[in-house]
């Protein structure tokens, strides 16, 4: 096992995440605005935590993900852009899973899971930009906003 070294037999950790710079540029003469990429993250985690008994009869894996906001509907840009119709982002949560798995028997395998453990509220967001008398304000709004909910589940497995 890669932590087996450090006396954590059994144990994995993996890691891996990336760091994203995209962008959608238009010419001077265009009235849209340079934005980044429609669905790409401007970030990217992925981690987890992995035991496997040196029995074989028990794992357990935890996994962590994150990704950062990112543009999930492209707006609309007028010539006054106090019109202007904003991009909606999706913005960033964190998501953490849970399974088990045990052998009891060389017949017998209960498994069970949870996923999204935290249930973070997915919220979608635009952000606002008005000049009003020179000023310049800058507003959000929530356009769309819910929980998903845990989901849990338990089987067992019956070998002939």
């Amino acid at each position: 096992t890669p932590l087996g070294f450090a006396g954590f037999r059994g144990l994995s950790v993996v890691f891996n995440g990336a760091f994203i710079f995209s962008d959608v540029r238009f010419g001077d003469s265009s009235v849209e605005k340079d934005r980044p990429m429609q669905g790409q993250s401007p970030y990217i985690i992925n981690t987890g935590l992995f035991y496997q008994s040196l029995s074989d009869k028990l794992s357990v894996t935890i996994t962590y993900n994150r990704i950062g906001k990112r543009i999930v509907a492209v707006g609309q840009v007028f010539q006054n852009h106090n019109e202007d119709i904003p991009d909606i982002y999706e913005m960033p949560r964190d998501l953490l899973n849970l399974s088990v798995s045990a052998r009891l028997t060389q017949q017998i395998e209960v498994s069970g899971y949870i996923k999204d453990i935290l249930n973070e509220e997915a919220r979608s967001q635009q952000f606002i930009e008005i000049v009003s008398e020179g000023v310049k304000i800058k507003k959000s709004q929530i356009t769309k906003s819910y929980y998903s909910g845990r989901y849990i589940g338990l089987s067992v497995s019956l070998r002939f």
